[in-house]
């Protein structure tokens, strides 16, 4: 029964900080923070989607060549 109040306790807490918190965010200094994701240049290669899709092109090709083997006859 302790260990119920101890989190109704701590709950109450929270909520309460959470609450009073945006008060003392007036008075702090204002960040701006601009990221940007695109320089400008057209380097493709440094793309890790195309990393990515050329790595698993080269597994499903060395997958397909590796499945072979056999060779084809053809009778006339």
């Amino acid at each position: 029964m302790k260990s119920r109040y101890l989190w109704i306790g701590l709950a109450v807490v929270f909520a309460l900080t959470l609450a009073v918190a945006p008060a003392f965010a007036d008075d702090l200094p204002k960040i701006d923070v601009d990221i940007s994701t695109h320089d400008g240049s057209a380097e493709w290669y440094k793309n890790p989607i195309i990393i990515g899709g050329g790595a698993l092109l080269f597994v499903l090709i060395v997958a397909l060549a590796s499945r072979g083997g056999g060779t084809t006859v053809v009778k006339s």
